[in-house]
């Protein structure tokens, strides 16, 4: 990810597959990475047969087209999550008579109980040790791992405040 910018070609994918525990043992397949460390798009030779590293896992992706512009992938989910905060001193009741109403309807939840206001939201932190908190840090580009999902993009105009005039949007 630090070199993405220097890359010498970007080109658009579609997952269409992911696999590990040695993968598929023969592939139909054009062009594979075998290096992370030194990533270079090499020509298969047919039948393609993989020898994965133990650990490793088989991506296998449509190429769609170059990429147009520059972008920087981002890995969160870009909105947040707000719990309420209710208010422990005070509840509110129904009228007797629409309590009576509603009891009969028995309804999920049921609406004839005593409510709690609520006070504020508050943002929702995932807990530490969580399985969520987990995959987050074992999928982040810190992880080293080669597969990454990047929920968002934006592109590198846009976080330097717009384009310039004359220069096309990519699509």
């Amino acid at each position: 990810m630090a070199r993405l910018g220097t890359a010498t070609k970007s080109l658009w994918c579609t997952t269409a597959g992911l696999e590990s525990d040695g993968g598929g043992t023969e592939l139909d397949a054009d062009w594979y990475i075998d290096d992370r460390r030194q990533p270079e798009l090499k020509r298969t030779t047919r039948p393609f047969r993989p020898h994965p590293l133990p650990g490793m896992e088989q991506v296998r992706v449509r190429v769609r087209n170059s990429v147009f512009g520059k972008f920087e992938y981002l890995f969160d989910r870009g909105r947040r999550n707000w719990l309420p905060e209710f208010d422990a001193d005070g509840t509110l009741a129904l009228p007797q008579d629409a309590r009576d109403m509603l009891v009969p309807l028995k309804l999920i939840p049921p609406e004839d109980q005593p409510w709690q206001r609520v006070r504020r939201l508050v943002p929702e932190e995932p807990e530490e040790g969580t399985a969520y908190s987990q995959a987050l840090v074992e999928t982040s580009p810190e992880s080293g791992a080669y597969v990454l999902f990047s929920l968002r993009r934006r592109s590198e105009q846009s976080r330097q405040g717009g384009r310039r005039r004359g220069q096309r949007q990519p699509r």
